[in-house]
Parts: structure tokens; sequence; C-alpha cells
């Protein structure tokens, strides 16, 4: 059985003022990937090991997209993060000025 699909990604993370949920949407993506996590390792323990060192598929793959994961977030969080911030900078500024 494979398993379960990772997370959706989320490229901004917003939570909509109507929406009645519990948790923010930061959190819910959070939680996601956790429970993904989770997942993988469970499905990891069903896995079948390749050639002698007991070395998977999976793993093989997970240590790539590991690696690439890595080098696209040094190159891409300082940006995204910069820019949500003065986002939500923006968002309380323009909240004071109306009171």
């Amino acid at each position: 059985q494979p398993p379960p699909a990772p997370p959706p990604f989320v490229s901004e993370i917003e939570d909509d003022p109507v929406d009645e949920r519990l948790i923010s949407a930061t959190t819910e993506v959070a939680a996601g990937g956790l429970l993904a996590e989770l997942a993988s390792a469970v499905a990891r323990e069903r896995t079948i090991g390749l050639g002698h060192g007991g070395v998977t598929l999976e793993d093989m793959v997970r240590e790539i997209l590991r690696q690439l994961l890595k080098d696209w977030l040094d190159e891409n969080l300082p940006y995204m993060t910069e820019r949500l911030v003065q986002k939500e900078i923006e968002r309380l500024v323009d909240r004071a000025e109306k009171l």
C-alpha cells in the first residue's frame, strides 16, 4: 500500500476573517505536515530494503528530495518571510489608521 500523499503546498498563508475554523491556517498547515511525517514513518516501517544495507528506494528518494528542498528553502525562504512579515505589518498599520 503506497504512503499517503504529502499535504498540498501553500504559497501564502492567510486567515480568512469570515472563516469559522478553530485553528489558524498556519497551524493547520503545520499540523498537516506533522501528520504527513507520521504517515511517512509508518509507511517506512512497512517498506522492503534494497540490497544488503536495508536502504529502501523510498529512503533514497527522500534523501535526494530533502537536499533539493533544503536548497530551495535556503534560496527562497528569506524572501518569502520578508514578504509575509511586510504584508502583516502593512495590515496592522492599515488597521491602526482606521482607529
